[in-house]
């Protein structure tokens, strides 16, 4: 079955005001009583959906407050800023994917999976409670990227120097408890200095650019790169001997 492909955005009403019965009668008409219990799961949503800051954890749990309400076998979550894509679940016949905006930012996307087709009351239901993730969400993007940001240089996109002081912490110990080797290497731009004097400081990032793209695509997945300061920059290699980081340099 084809995606069916909506835009949720947050400016829509969550539901319409709460009737006041009119006096005497003794209950509530079932419109309010409806209205009373969407509003109450709309609480509880909330309230759950604001104990995380983890994109995952929050996926996982929109999903089981959303289940009893709109039954589905899975959900996913895309962010291809972000480099996200998260599974609940399990795949299913049919899917629902919305598109979560929040004014012009782009959240990524959500699609529902299950077995049975879903109703044009259920879509629309689901879009009801889709309004209700849109501020979590986003914050926990942001809060992603936050922490992301801290630890990259932001002229060559590669881990920082405070990167490096946490990544080196950790492999050493790591090392020492296992008894593996280390390896770090040390590298710098011969006469960097001279070529900002002579081309601009606007070449001199562009050398320093193009120098952590190409080390980057000498290095294995698992070796890390920081740019340490100035033209220094640093690899750190994980189980690796003395002489596997002579031939890596």
């Amino acid at each position: 079955m084809a995606a069916h492909l909506q835009t949720v955005t947050d400016d829509r009403p969550l539901a319409a005001p709460l009737a006041i019965p009119p006096a005497g009668t003794g209950r509530r008409p079932a419109t309010a009583q409806r209205t009373a219990q969407r509003l109450a799961n709309a609480l509880s949503i909330t309230r759950a959906l604001q104990s995380t800051l983890d994109v995952e954890r929050l996926i996982e749990l929109f999903s089981i407050q959303t289940h009893p309400l709109v039954p589905h076998d899975g959900v996913v979550y895309r962010n291809a800023s972000q480099a996200i894509l998260y599974k609940v679940g399990h795949e299913a016949r049919h899917n629902c994917t919305y598109r979560l905006m929040m004014g012009s930012q782009s959240l990524g996307e959500l699609e529902f999976l299950r077995d049975m087709r879903f109703s044009s009351r259920e879509t629309a239901r689901l879009e009801e409670l889709l309004t209700l993730l849109l501020q979590p969400l986003r914050n926990t993007l942001l809060y992603r990227y936050a922490l992301w940001s801290a630890s990259k240089d932001p002229l060559t996109g590669i881990n920082n120097r405070g990167a490096l002081d946490t990544a080196l912490r950790r492999e050493v110990e790591l090392a020492h408890r296992y008894g593996t080797p280390l390896s770090l290497l040390v590298m710098d731009i011969d006469h960097f200095k001279s070529v900002n004097d002579r081309y601009g400081h606007t070449m001199g990032d562009c050398a320093l650019r193009r120098v952590a793209d190409c080390a980057a695509s000498c290095i294995r997945g698992s070796d890390m790169l920081f740019r340490y300061g100035g033209e220094e920059f640093v690899v750190l290699t994980s189980n690796t001997e003395w002489f596997g980081g002579l031939m890596l340099a």
